[in-house]
């Protein structure tokens, strides 16, 4: 099992539960809090394949999916939208905040 995690410096890790270990996703990522992740959401998961879609929310207002298509291939940035409000409203309410 992998988890993708954010921090408050836009550093976004795939961590790998059987293998104990953790991985940039982005190894050129410019870490600021300006671009500190606010919320991560996932959209399609091949459980036979492992191709994975997630979407990250950063502070200044970008939501860039991310995208890999197997389990051993790394993530791929398919697309970035800018200029998000910076009061944007979630709709989905979670334990420990909103997504």
């Amino acid at each position: 099992m992998a988890l993708v995690t954010g921090d408050e410096c836009g550093l976004l890790k795939l961590a790998d539960l059987h293998r104990n270990t953790a991985t940039r996703i982005d190894e050129h990522e410019v870490q600021a809090r300006s671009r500190g992740i606010l919320k991560i959401a996932t959209s399609a998961v091949d459980a036979t394949t492992g191709a994975t879609t997630f979407h990250a929310a950063r502070r200044d207002g970008a939501l860039e999916t991310w995208r890999r298509n197997a389990t051993e291939e790394p993530f791929s940035r398919q697309s970035t939208a800018a200029g998000l409000a910076p009061s944007t409203t979630f709709l989905a309410s979670i334990d420990r905040g909103l997504l």
